[in-house]
């Protein structure tokens, strides 16, 4: 519930939490929001950590499932943009140079010339680079949010989904075309600005958008891990009742965009990192690692399919998208091959420090051995040992002459049951030719699989 600003004694939640124990972002909010009412009919604020009941699981599970309800109707939002924490407030000292673009006279020989200089990156430099906004839980709140009024120790800045502006330019801050400014949209007039201009609504832009979304996501700093899924489950919550009966949401990926979304790669990787203690998501899911995701096509960038999608299984925290979840299984049928090569000892904490990319290794099977030039495959973590697992290669799609697929590892837990570990490419019509007739010509055990298919000598297995 909201606090109610058109009362002086700020019920229900001044009995519960003094005024003079407020942050100070809390409090310069309640007089940003004061001073809307004399021109707009504003009443209520909404601050997450008053709002929600802190110590209470059930009151942050119930609130957590609207946030983005919240957030996509409310008439603004304020961004302590300036600060670091809830305690450096709104409002800070700032000098009126800042309000003001540099001019400059130039003299030549013939001409005088009246120059008027401006930062066209402002946004970006200000804003997109503070502490708030490299904060996950901030991405969904920022971008649902109609209107958002940054509050910055330079000037204030305005985003709403027609406009960026700030105090120097209040009629619109003229971006450089392709910068990496990250630009609102509405699920009504889809805007995407990567030197692509904007697009109208498609079905292929939305998974476009989405995947620079979570590109954007996985780039930005948690603190709770166990909230990967949840801290974007308000806008994965939009997109699947904008889609409505047309696709499904599972766990990070959209179902008919399988098998291109089970191609997302680890990007880039914090060094040392392992599989997360708690369960978050199922293996075939970026939530299930840590590092920065790129999901790199969709269906319609593929020339060939390998895998067929035969059923799934997902399920939600009180079936509710947006709150995480418990439980995730794909069936599948494709072409599989088991790796050679003893891979289980192989470092996978060499990892460059500038880059951070995972490392990668050269891809064998049985009956060929690829050159690391036309074949690699690249684990998805920093830790973890695989030296008691047979890994395998499960094919997924070509994409312009190369191969790429799934590096996999039973659980031991069923027949046929197995875990996503890492990616592979394969380069060349002739050598992914070379992995497929492979498959075909060498079976697998009879516990590595649930069913196969002995004319086209494909496996169905099970995904968790």
């Amino acid at each position: 519930m909201p606090l109610k600003l058109t009362q002086d004694n700020l019920q229900p939640f001044h009995e519960r939490i003094p005024f003079d124990k407020l942050t100070q972002t809390f409090k310069d909010a309640v007089i940003a929001t004061r001073k809307l009412t004399k021109d707009f009919d504003v009443r209520y604020l909404w601050i997450d950590a008053v709002c929600i009941i802190q110590d209470s699981n059930e009151d942050w599970a119930n609130e957590t499932a609207i946030t983005g309800d919240i957030y996509q109707t409310a008439f603004v939002t304020f961004a302590a943009t300036f600060g670091s924490d809830g305690d450096v407030g709104l409002f800070q000292q700032r000098s009126s140079l800042s309000l003001s673009p540099c001019t400059v006279d130039a003299k030549w020989s013939q001409t005088n010339r009246h120059f008027v200089c401006e930062d066209r990156r402002a946004l970006n430099s200000v804003v997109e680079n503070s502490t708030l906004c490299s904060r996950a839980w901030v991405l969904q709140e920022r971008t649902l949010s109609p209107r958002v009024l940054h509050f910055t120790a330079q000037q204030l800045f305005w985003e709403c989904l027609g406009l960026d502006a700030c105090e120097a330019y209040p009629t619109k801050i003229n971006e450089t075309t392709g910068n990496n400014h990250f630009k609102m949209f509405s699920f009504e007039t889809w805007k995407y600005e990567r030197g692509m201009g904007p697009h109208h609504l498609e079905w292929n832009n939305a998974y476009l958008i989405w995947a620079q979304l979570v590109f954007r996501y996985t780039n930005s700093h948690l603190t709770r891990q166990s909230d990967k899924l949840i801290a974007i489950g308000g806008l994965a919550a939009k997109f699947q009742a904008h889609f409505g009966t047309n696709d499904e949401y599972l766990g990070g990926l959209w179902g008919t965009q399988i098998p291109a979304q089970l191609l997302w790669k680890v990007d880039r990787l914090p060094s040392g990192v392992d599989y997360p203690a708690e369960y978050r998501a199922p293996s075939w899911s970026w939530a299930s690692v840590d590092g920065r995701i790129d999901i790199l096509r969709q269906n319609s960038n593929y020339d060939t399919h390998y895998v067929e999608v035969l059923d799934h299984k997902i399920e939600y925290v009180k079936g509710n998208v947006a709150l995480g979840v418990t439980y995730g299984r794909l069936r599948i049928r494709g072409f599989i091959n088991v790796l050679l090569g003893n891979l289980g000892v192989r470092s996978l904490e060499d990892v460059d420090r500038i880059s951070r990319e995972p490392p990668t290794f050269p891809l064998e099977i049985l009956g060929k051995q690829f050159s690391k030039s036309h074949a690699h495959l690249q684990f998805d973590t920093t830790g973890g040992s695989f030296g008691n697992h047979r890994l395998c290669a499960l094919a997924v799609a070509s994409f312009d002459g190369t191969m790429e697929g799934l590096i996999i590892r039973m659980t031991m837990d069923q027949r046929g049951e197995y875990q996503r570990c890492g990616l592979f490419e394969i380069r060349g019509a002739g050598e992914s030719q070379a992995f497929l007739d492979a498959a075909k010509k060498l079976p697998l055990r009879h516990l590595e699989y649930e069913a196969v298919d002995d004319t086209a000598r494909t496996y169905t297995i099970s995904m968790v």
